[in-house]
């Protein structure tokens, strides 16, 4: 009896000693295989697409709207966008639109707000006819219904590299870097056009000053 008591704990132990370290080497094995996951295949969590797609600079490729059909927007100035925590903005030419999200609704499209022409960005005072004006029917607010507020999503789409090339050939800038921009953001508006758009990541500028650690912020109490 004696015997049985002690033999049970020792194999227990054993058997402890054998998987624990298997475990955790099955752990370390998929925590290194997902940092080795090309970035293009990896994840954003939907709570944290418009703090990631603030990084960006996004330029309109693609219209589709409500019944399938890709809007030509040939003719169209290039049409930029900047996502901010609560609100985004559109640049078009001098021309710029904004939208705030002063209130959530219920999924699947959680944002609602209406487009807002805001003062210009910067004037042409080579164009006194004022010749480059930008038409009515190929303005951004022409892909939105006029003065009625809309709900909206954001989604995150595979990159495609033909999307791409169509826009760096439309607006002569650099092939995107599928490592700095490997998705494509969707901006899509409920009973009517799915905007997509391509993202070139923002350059970031070298700290400077204090650097600022862990250590250094555990040193005070905030």
């Amino acid at each position: 009896m004696v015997i049985t008591m002690i033999v049970r704990p020792l194999t227990l132990s054993l058997l402890l000693a054998v998987s624990l370290p298997a475990a955790l080497a099955g752990c370390q094995s998929t925590s290194v295989n997902d940092k080795s996951k090309p970035i293009n295949e990896l994840l954003i969590q939907e709570a944290q697409l418009m703090q990631w797609s603030a990084h960006y600079d996004w330029q309109l490729a693609q219209v589709i709207n409500k019944n399938g059909n890709i809007v030509n927007i040939a003719k169209f100035t290039p049409i930029t966008l900047q996502v901010e925590p609560s609100s985004i903005n559109f640049y078009q030419g001098c021309e710029q639109d904004r939208m705030d999200f002063h209130s959530m609704s219920a999924p699947p499209y959680p944002y609602y707000s209406h487009l807002a022409k805001v003062p210009m960005t910067c004037n042409d005072s080579n164009d006194p006819d004022n010749n480059t004006a930008i038409k009515e029917d190929e303005n951004i607010q022409a892909l939105f219904a006029k003065y009625i507020p809309v709900r909206l999503n954001f989604e995150l789409l595979p990159f495609s590299e033909s999307i791409s090339q169509s826009t760096t050939e439309s607006s002569k800038l650099m092939p995107v870097d599928k490592r700095l921009a490997p998705k494509r953001l969707a901006l899509n508006i409920e009973n009517g056009n799915r905007l997509i758009f391509t993202g070139s990541a923002k350059l970031l500028y070298a700290l400077t000053g204090l650097p600022i650690t862990n250590e250094i912020l555990e040193q005070y109490d905030w």
